[in-house]
């Protein structure tokens, strides 16, 4: 039965672009879900789509993309007006990462009243509350949306704590990132032979944007001091990719370790890897964690906010940025496969808490108590 135009929500979708962060794949993974639900009608618009891996991806399923790029890139303010055009035809507006998350703030104060916002803070923190500056801006920004969710409780408690404003924090929830569990659960894939890998070789995995904030340089080298048998994949693009080429080749490890850009194989990929590792400086709920965890693979994590949170008691935790803690973990757990097999059943249970379905339902729910039924 044809659901009536007047009960049908349109909602619209924002951030910076559809590259292969984190946020990115989450709002792809959720728009294949939201693409299910007849009574809801969504476009995704981005501020630049030179970065559009997911965008493609996207567009093959049907799904609109809308990309408002301007010359002058993500940080151009004027974003606010070319966003107030368009978003005046939605009920609901999701902002999700900076700036984007600020374009749309500002856009609501002159946008109609009745267009509900909300926020998803991706991060346990930011580079903007090391600046004071920024406390006021993001307190006149957040009062704009309706609703801010935090991807774990520890996000939530630090964006309180940073804002310190009794009717913000009112707004703010938690709703846990999810993947496709089921993509994730497949039989052993023969991709060893495709990446000239040994079966010998111990495959040790990084699913991460190239960018400061996942620290590739401490894995990298502490990967000089592991046999020669320990290969390295490198899954991700960014701007940092160059010079942590420049870094392997400084090393003279460039062949145990793979730069193999942004992959949809990424299950297979898994299947494949004796051990995950994710070495950030922080994180809020990490979808690469999330998958190595879903994959069965022990999962090695900086004991940082974030990732310790995760899998503290589950995973493995070495001291942050110390290259001789990390490669003595990686030792050990390729040392000894019966350990790598404890690790990655608890990594495995654990994982299947975070099921995309079920954070669609949730978000879902906030779209329609702002709308009202």
């Amino acid at each position: 039965m044809k659901i009536k135009e007047w009960r049908i929500m349109k909602l619209a979708i924002v951030n910076n672009d559809l590259g292969s962060g984190g946020a990115e794949k989450l709002i792809y993974d959720m728009a294949l879900e939201l693409k299910k639900d007849k009574s809801l009608k969504f476009d995704v618009i981005i501020l630049n789509s030179k970065n559009e891996i997911y965008k493609k991806e996207l567009e093959k399923e049907n799904i609109n993309v809308i990309a408002l790029d301007s010359k002058y890139g993500i940080y151009n303010p004027f974003h606010i007006f070319k966003l107030r055009k368009i978003l005046k035809n939605y009920d609901i507006v999701h902002a999700h990462v900076f700036p984007s998350q600020y374009w749309v703030g500002f856009s609501k104060k002159i946008l109609p009243k009745n267009i509900k916002f909300l926020t998803t803070e991706h991060n346990t923190t930011n580079n903007r509350r090391n600046k004071w500056i920024f406390y006021y801006v993001d307190r006149f920004v957040y009062r704009s949306f309706e609703r801010i969710i935090c991807i774990s409780d520890l996000a939530k408690d630090n964006l309180r704590e940073w804002i310190k404003d009794e009717k913000i924090c009112k707004k703010v929830k938690t709703i846990n990132n999810g993947i496709k569990l089921s993509k994730y659960s497949k039989e052993i894939s023969n991709l060893r032979e495709n990446l000239n890998l040994d079966e010998k070789d111990i495959v040790v995995t990084m699913i991460a944007r190239f960018t400061d904030q996942k620290d590739h340089k401490t894995l990298i080298r502490a990967m000089e001091n592991l046999p020669k048998n320990y290969k390295l994949l490198l899954l991700g693009e960014g701007e940092k990719e160059e010079e942590y080429k420049k870094l392997v080749n400084k090393l003279k490890i460039e062949n145990r370790i793979k730069f193999l850009g942004f992959r949809k194989d990424i299950p297979d990929i898994l299947k494949i890897t004796d051990i995950g590792v994710l070495s950030s400086n922080f994180e809020g709920l990490s979808i690469a964690a999330l998958e190595i965890m879903a994959s069965g693979c022990p999962l090695i994590g900086s004991d940082v906010e974030g990732v310790r949170d995760l899998i503290k008691n589950i995973g493995i935790l070495y001291e942050h940025k110390n290259i001789k803690d990390l490669s003595e973990k990686i030792f050990d757990l390729g040392e000894n496969i019966d350990f790598r097999e404890i690790i990655g059943k608890k990594c495995l249970k654990a994982s299947q808490e975070y099921n995309v379905e079920s954070t669609v339902e949730k978000y879902k729910d906030i779209y329609w108590e702002l709308k009202g039924r």
